[in-house]
């Protein structure tokens, strides 16, 4: 059967599509289902882009064609298996509540990958509460606690590039730190 088709294909559109239905065939026959129904598909589709294309590679238009033919085939495929009964249903689609309102679907869904309102609360809260607490600090105080613990947003950094922005000495910075961090456990502030 496949030589007969190769031979066709050779005879009526040349040489180079004949290689390409072969090469199609011989890559294509112990990997996929049906290849010469899809191989049909995939010359319908590759046929009319060579000729449009002026002498584009057809082994390289025929296989484009064979994976889209491919694609498009076990999509139909699966979408007629699940012809038991099992409908569809848009995300747009209107759901009523039984007292009149329509809300559409996607509206009723929950997003996984959306924060939790409680979260996002309990995040805002921590973040006025620390910068509470860091106001009470000296701004050098709160500078280095925030640059040393990426309370500003960044990345946290480490004493000696503190220590460079702010000028002083890596010692420095370290007393600084743990000064702060005294008087925020011991809640003392100026």
């Amino acid at each position: 059967m496949q030589t007969l088709l190769v031979r066709d294909i050779r005879a009526e559109h040349g040489p180079a599509w004949g290689e390409a239905v072969e090469y199609v065939l011989n890559t294509f026959s112990r990997r996929f289902r049906d290849v010469e129904d899809k191989l049909a598909v995939a010359l319908e589709k590759a046929l009319p882009a060579w000729s449009d294309k002026g002498g584009a590679n057809p082994t390289t238009l025929l296989v484009k064609a064979f994976l889209w033919a491919n694609g498009a085939m076990e999509a139909k495929a699966s979408r007629q298996k699940r012809g038991d009964g099992e409908q569809l249903t848009s995300l747009n689609a209107l759901v009523s509540d039984g007292e009149g309102d329509e809300t559409e679907l996607s509206a009723l869904l929950a997003d996984d990958a959306a924060p939790m309102p409680y979260d996002e609360l309990a995040e805002t809260d921590t973040k006025r509460q620390v910068d509470a607490m860091l106001a009470t600090l000296s701004s050098r105080e709160s500078m280095v606690l925030q640059l040393r613990f990426g309370l500003d947003g960044n990345e946290p950094q480490k004493l000696d590039k503190i220590a460079l922005t702010l000028g002083v000495t890596l010692q420095a910075v370290s007393q600084i730190q743990k000064r702060a961090i005294a008087k925020l456990q011991e809640g003392k502030t100026e």
